[in-house]
């Protein structure tokens, strides 16, 4: 069997929604049988790609159609209008997969009209599809043509896979349609062991933000509007912003803005969880605007560590609040800045609530969720 995964990631060249489809090839070739992938070209190839493509798998890199920049965006849509639907074309007929998966960075890709057009295309051709959405927005309102579109595409669907209820239920009412064919797995865990990781004894409560800085989708400016709160100025913290973006810039700024240089520090990137995050870290403070299920979140709390959530996404399900974190009800000022109140007034149990919130993930998490979806798409293959 050969299966044909196809990325809609365009705003990078990796990101948590990468993960499983980069599982799902592994376990594949592990089996015995073929992958290829069809992913945007950004230059420098990612190390899990050139992983894959070192144990057999077969990659396309497709033309960037997505730029930051004025002239790119022009070039970026040229390419929409005149390549993009003859690239994904190519690949099938190439590759000749069996099965598709799609591995979509944001959750209505396949009603873009170069995506729509490739749907047609695989249903001509007979080849069965699967997707997986990464994440959904809660207030997207598609126009009604697209919202018609994303139901067939969604309704000729094997199986969509959600990375939790709420981005499911969410994305019912957006289309319209009742997920009889949808599924809610979790998202593969990153964290290098599930050993207890040794409390942070620094005094100073550590906080923690790890996200990309993009601050739309995660909600860091909202966190340091909280922090610069005079109460909170007063109290013995320091926030350490893990990750890369294009609001670095801008967040910075608002850092001096607020005036908490002495209290806030950018690392970047960290590729040590463990060692490179959490274990000088007390609490993740999580004000997304949108998520799936974050994978940093999972990991947090495998590290024995608090996590204060927005209630987007599946935060809310695998958060127990008061309990194994602490959950406001809307990514606002207000209500996060509540969330983190309560936190604060339990400082001096935060070792405990840790222990309770990686009890709570081992409940939650399943560890090998490319193993069910390999046997799915191997069980569609052999029915055909």
């Amino acid at each position: 069997m050969k299966l044909g995964i196809v990325t809609t990631m365009a705003e990078k060249s990796w990101g948590g929604s990468e993960e499983l489809w980069y599982l799902i090839s592994k376990e594949l070739l592990d089996r015995g049988h073929q992958v290829a992938a069809s992913v945007y070209d950004w230059g420098d190839e990612h190390k899990k790609i050139t992983k894959l493509k070192s144990l057999g798998a077969n990659v396309q890199f497709r033309s960037r159609l997505h730029y930051p920049q004025l002239g790119g965006r022009f070039l970026g849509k040229t390419r929409q209008l005149t390549t993009a639907f003859s690239q994904l074309k190519k690949f099938v007929n190439k590759e000749k997969p069996d099965v598709i998966l799609f591995s979509q960075g944001a959750p209505f890709d396949l009603c873009v009209p170069y995506f729509y057009k490739f749907v047609l295309f695989l249903n001509e051709k007979n080849i069965p599809y699967f997707r997986y959405l990464s994440l959904n927005s809660e207030d997207d309102v598609l126009p009604f043509d697209d919202m018609l579109k994303e139901r067939e595409t969604f309704s000729n669907a094997v199986t969509t896979y959600f990375a939790s209820y709420r981005n499911m239920h969410v994305a019912s009412r957006q289309v319209c349609f009742d997920f009889k064919n949808g599924q809610v797995i979790t998202n593969p865990v990153t964290v290098e062991s599930l050993d207890d990781l040794a409390w942070c004894e620094d005094p100073v409560v550590q906080f923690a933000s790890v996200a990309r800085l993009t601050t739309k989708v995660k909600g860091q400016g909202i966190l340091l509007q909280i922090l610069s709160e005079d109460k909170w100025k007063k109290r013995n913290w320091h926030l350490n912003i893990f990750g890369t973006g294009p609001d670095k810039e801008y967040l910075e700024e608002l850092m001096k803005f607020y005036e908490l240089t002495d209290k806030v520090t950018f690392h970047g990137f960290s590729d040590g969880i463990r060692n490179g995050i959490w274990k000088d870290n007390h609490v993740l403070l999580m004000p997304s605007y949108m998520e799936g299920c974050p994978i940093s979140l999972y990991d947090a709390m495998l590290c024995n560590r608090v996590a204060v959530v927005s209630d987007v996404g599946g935060s809310g399900e695998i958060v127990e609040d008061n309990i194994s974190g602490f959950i406001a009800s809307c990514p606002s000022p207000i209500h996060f800045g509540e969330a983190m109140e309560r936190l604060w007034e339990r400082k001096g149990e935060l070792k405990e609530i840790g222990n309770l919130a990686k009890k709570r993930a081992l409940e939650y998490i399943n560890f090998s969720p490319e193993k069910n979806i390999v046997n799915e798409i191997l069980e569609c293959f052999d029915n055909r």
